[in-house]
C-alpha cells in the first residue's frame, strides 16, 4: 500500500484522512494532527489590512476620550523656547517635517535662522578645504551640465533675486554695508568692527534724506 493512501485520525473531528489531505509541519517531516478542514475553520477570518484598520479605529476612540488633540484654533499663540516671546503660531514658527499639518518647531523663525547661520559658519570654518575640493570635483567632472544648470537657475530666479536685492539695499543690511566698506577701504570682512558698520549705515541714511529733500 503506497504512503499516500495511509490514513491518519484527526484529533478534532475524529475522522480518518490520507496524507494528501493534511498539512505538513515547518520542518516538512511530520504531518499535523488535524485535517485541512479543521485547520481552515480555526484560521482567523480578518486579514492584515482589516486588523490595521481596526487598531487605528480603536486608537482614535481612545485618543478622543483620554487625550483629545489640540487644534491650531484652540492655541493660536505659542511661546518660543529661546527668546521666550509670545508669537502667532502659523506666522512666526516653522512646521515640522514629521507632521506638517499640526506640529510646529519650538523655536521661532528668527531664532532658528540665527542658529542655522552659526552652524553653517562653524562648519565652513572647519571644512573649507573639503568643500572647495568637493565643488571643484563636481564642476570638472561635468562642466557642461553645471553651466547649463546655473544658466537655467539664473533665468528662473532672476526676478525674485532683483526684488530681494532691492529690499536689502533699502533696509541697508550688514552684508551690503560691509561690502561697501571693503571696496572703499580694502579691509577684510573679519577686521571690520560693528561700530564702523553702524556709523556707515547712519551716513548713508543721511545722504538719502538729503537727496530726497
Amino acid at each position: 500500500m503506497p504512503s499516500a493512501f495511509i490514513l491518519k485520525k484527526c484529533t478534532c473531528c475524529n475522522l480518518e484522512f490520507p496524507k494528501t489531505e493534511g498539512y505538513f509541519r515547518k520542518n516538512g517531516n511530520f504531518l499535523r494532527s488535524k485535517c485541512k478542514n479543521c485547520l481552515n475553520k480555526n484560521l482567523p477570518k480578518n486579514t492584515d489590512i482589516e486588523k490595521k484598520k481596526r487598531k487605528s479605529e480603536m486608537f482614535k476612540l481612545w485618543r478622543e476620550k483620554n487625550r483629545p488633540r489640540k487644534t491650531i484654533k484652540d492655541n493660536p499663540i505659542k511661546v518660543c523656547c529661546s527668546c521666550k516671546k509670545e508669537l502667532p503660531r502659523t506666522e512666526e514658527f516653522f512646521r515640522k517635517r514629521s507632521d506638517f499639518k499640526n506640529n510646529f518647531r519650538s523655536e521661532c523663525k528668527n531664532c532658528f535662522d540665527d542658529k542655522q547661520r552659526q552652524r553653517h559658519i562653524e562648519f565652513y570654518k572647519n571644512n573649507t578645504d573639503k568643500e572647495k575640493e568637493r565643488h571643484k570635483y563636481f564642476y570638472y567632472r561635468n562642466p557642461e551640465y553645471t553651466k547649463e544648470k546655473n544658466r537655467l537657475q539664473t533665468i528662473k530666479f532672476k526676478p525674485k533675486q532683483v526684488i530681494y536685492d532691492k529690499k536689502r539695499i533699502e533696509d541697508l543690511t550688514d552684508s551690503i554695508i560691509i561690502n561697501r566698506i571693503v571696496t572703499q577701504t580694502g579691509l577684510k570682512k573679519e577686521e571690520i568692527p560693528k561700530e564702523l558698520i553702524q556709523t556707515k549705515r547712519l551716513i548713508t541714511q543721511l545722504k538719502r534724506t538729503l537727496k530726497n529733500n
